[in-house]
């Protein structure tokens, strides 16, 4: 305010303030002249291609859309195979890869629809999305997609086999027509469709977007989400089925440069704004190795599902949840090996009823009724005093399935001996002399039956 409009009480203060700051000979100053070099200067926001340099341009009639291209070698005898750190471990037996796989194994690892005819690995898209939150797909952007695919360097060559991983990243959300335009293209390229959580994430995020712009995404393909057989394989051994864990316990995967999950939505906001764009090359960095991590997945699962030898199948749990994926997709036949192996393991007593339970219905499904009356004995031996009804379920095997009334008799009075001395050793506590007191009235009504039923048949 100039000094001619101000009252008497400010001219003189103003007179005061020009006298002391003329004593301070510079040293003090007036507010309004520091608070000019307290405010920041706020730089230019970095250019998307300082940030990242390999991230292209690319135009369609829906807007523009940045592509990254990323290639890993399958096959490498050093530990970091790229100079961002992105690793494919563990590393495939050449001898074993196959340039397609087989339907049934697609169909054991949960395809659907199932494929009616093998599928070529090269023919094999591997998706996965970072978003802007986890929310409903009205309010939730799909920012980058990374689809990854296997190449061959030589046709039909496993040492000339790269893993491919190509990244669309919208820009602004003006963009979202473009990066679903370019992704519905390069998808219709494949035949199969391999995710972790896709099928209850990702596939309905996109849908839902592409359905909001107006397209469709060719995403009816044969859908693989391998978090349902890591699930079955590996809970049982290591608890949390997340990729990071399985990265750490299954895969040997140690990530050099990553981010938290948690971070990502806001990362990409701040770019939105201009703010901090070097910050998304650890997002970038995080969507490639997922995208690797699965085409490793999947190569494991598929040599463990043909393999009950498979160095990484060391745990009876193992062996039994692919057992159960071999049952899953109506594939009997193979699920006996691996629960023969898994037996010749020690296992903890509830998983090892699990899996001879397990064994039991596959002989009852294939008429092998020899070989479940041999395993029923062995546990009659090795657990029966613990476990009484083992007794119960041999003698109705020896009833119903191999139509030997002596046998079953026999059964039952030996079971009867063992309850009696039970029963009379005062060893055991309140439950377990319900349960062969249970048993003992139950092996009672069954001799009283059989003998009857023998009396019949010998008349």
């Amino acid at each position: 305010m100039p000094f001619d409009e101000l009252d008497e009480k400010a001219q003189d203060r103003r007179k005061r303030i020009d006298r002391a700051l003329a004593v301070a000979g510079g040293l003090l100053k007036r507010a309004s002249e520091l608070w000019g070099s307290m405010v920041p200067k706020r730089e230019p926001p970095l250019a998307l291609e300082s940030v990242l340099p390999d991230l292209a341009l690319t135009e369609n009639a829906h807007g523009c859309v940045r592509i990254r291209r990323v290639e890993v070698p399958v096959f490498s005898a050093g530990e970091c195979v790229h100079p961002r750190g992105y690793v494919f471990r563990p590393q495939p037996d050449p001898a074993r890869l196959s340039p397609s796989l087989d339907p049934d194994l697609l169909m054991a690892l949960g395809a659907m629809p199932p494929p009616d005819t093998p599928v070529a690995l090269e023919r094999i898209a591997f998706l996965d999305t970072e978003t802007t939150g986890l929310g409903g797909p009205t309010g939730t952007y799909a920012f980058l997609v990374g689809l990854g695919y296997f190449r061959y360097g030589v046709p039909g060559e496993p040492a000339t086999l790269h893993f491919v991983c190509e990244q669309y990243f919208m820009e602004d959300y003006p963009h979202e027509p473009a990066l679903l335009v370019h992704l519905r293209q390069r998808l219709s390229e494949f035949e199969a469709l391999v995710t972790f959580n896709g099928a209850g994430y990702d596939i309905p995020l996109l849908e839902a977007r592409a359905i909001l712009n107006r397209m469709r995404l060719p995403l009816d393909l044969p859908h693989v989400d391998l978090l349902w057989p890591a699930r079955i394989v590996y809970r049982p051994t290591i608890g949390s089925c997340a990729l990071a864990s399985l990265e750490a316990n299954v895969l040997g995967v140690v990530r050099r440069h990553d981010i938290e999950g948690a971070f990502i939505p806001q990362i990409y906001f701040d770019h939105l704004r201009g703010r901090g764009r070097e910050r998304l090359v650890p997002v970038f960095d995080h969507n490639v190795q997922d995208i690797v991590s699965l085409g490793a997945l999947l190569l494991l699962f598929v040599e463990m599902l043909e393999d009950p030898a498979h160095a990484a199948l060391q745990r009876p749990e193992n062996l039994h949840g692919i057992a159960r994926l071999w049952r899953s997709a109506g594939r009997v036949e193979h699920e006996l090996p691996f629960l023969e192996s898994a037996c010749e393991y020690e296992p903890s007593p509830q998983s090892h009823f699990k899996l001879v339970g397990d064994l039991l219905r596959h002989y009852r499904r294939t008429g092998q009724y020899a070989r479940g009356v041999e395993l029923l004995r062995l546990e009659c031996r090795r657990a029966g005093r613990h476990h009484p009804e083992l007794y119960t379920e041999l003698a109705k095997w020896y009833e119903h399935r191999m139509r030997d009334v002596e046998a079953a008799l026999r059964v039952v009075e030996e079971a009867q001996a063992q309850a009696d001395f039970m029963l009379g050793s005062g060893l055991l506590d309140a439950q377990a002399a319900c349960r062969w007191s249970a048993l003992l009235t139950d092996l009672s009504q069954r001799r009283a039956r059989l003998l009857r039923k023998r009396q019949r048949q010998g008349k």
